[in-house]
């Protein structure tokens, strides 16, 4: 039995990449984001960083801290399978969970981990179109916050990946699978068959003509909510198309877009992102 835990920075297209996994029937149909548990994994992060002092009263090791919350997140899986039974995978995604993929493999045995990255203008002119549909229903919100602010919204976005990258965690990696969205919906049948070939799942029924199939989410609940309604997007739970790439042109500004080819550089030397404007000064 394995779980796969799709991440990803939001806006990116992990509910995609969750639904192509979840046509493999052995496993959970698509769920809801598994916030939960990213509490669940945020709170064991937390409690390494400060076990001496808050801890050390109530377990004798971080070994001990450490088991306990094995099985605590173990009782969540399993739970999870049997809810869907006879699930034997187990399908769950959370953007906000990516940066604590370390912890998850340290707590999980049989994980296995699926990141998507997508052109980071594109993925920052989607966030700022969340924010503005947030801020048209009265919400405040992070997104809400920095949505005008290049400098940040960039940070925001490193954020999800920096840790997954880092040079120690080699055995993370190992069962780690990194894809481009542009890669996802351009060239559909070889990056499906890699994923294949990562998970071990059956892939063939995934349809990318046809509309998202196995699905526990109620779409009309989810359209008609203040808080999820801002995160909807004319492409969620239809087939896969190509009509989000190169958005940005539309949305944002030369001068956000060379902001966002500054600030994420790397992203764009490491996963092959053309840069369309000259270097500007940094504003410090």
């Amino acid at each position: 039995m394995t779980t796969f835990f799709v991440g990803g920075c939001m806006r990116t297209g992990t509910s995609l990449l969750a639904s192509i996994l979840c046509s493999d029937p052995s496993t959970n149909p698509m769920i809801a984001e598994v916030q939960y548990l990213t509490q669940m994994v945020g709170s064991y992060r937390w409690g390494k960083k400060f076990f001496t002092e808050s801890l050390s009263d109530t377990f004798e090791t971080p070994d001990d801290f450490k088991q306990f919350n094995q099985h605590w997140v173990g009782d969540y899986l399993k739970r999870t399978r049997e809810r869907f039974s006879p699930c034997t995978h187990l399908v769950l995604k959370n953007p906000e969970m990516t940066p604590m993929f370390p912890e998850v493999h340290e707590l999980i045995d049989d994980a296995k981990f699926l990141v998507i990255v997508r052109d980071p203008r594109d993925t920052i002119a989607s966030m700022m179109e969340v924010a503005r549909k947030q801020l048209e229903a009265g919400q405040k919100t992070n997104l809400t916050k920095m949505r005008n602010d290049m400098n940040q919204m960039s940070t925001h976005y490193r954020s999800y990946y920096v840790r997954l990258f880092s040079d120690h965690l080699t055995d993370l990696r190992r069962e780690t699978l990194c894809l481009r969205y542009e890669d996802l919906v351009l060239n559909v049948s070889d990056t499906i068959e890699e994923i294949a070939r990562f998970t071990g799942l059956r892939l063939t029924d995934f349809d990318p003509d046809a509309e998202w199939r196995r699905s526990s989410i109620d779409s009309e609940r989810r359209k008609d909510s203040a808080v999820l309604s801002p995160w909807r997007t004319e492409l969620r739970g239809k087939p896969i198309s190509s009509q989000a790439i190169g958005r940005f042109r539309e949305r944002l500004t030369r001068d956000q877009v060379a902001i966002i080819e500054r600030e994420c550089a790397a992203y764009f030397r490491g996963f092959g992102y053309q840069a369309t404007t000259g270097p500007i000064p940094d504003a410090n």
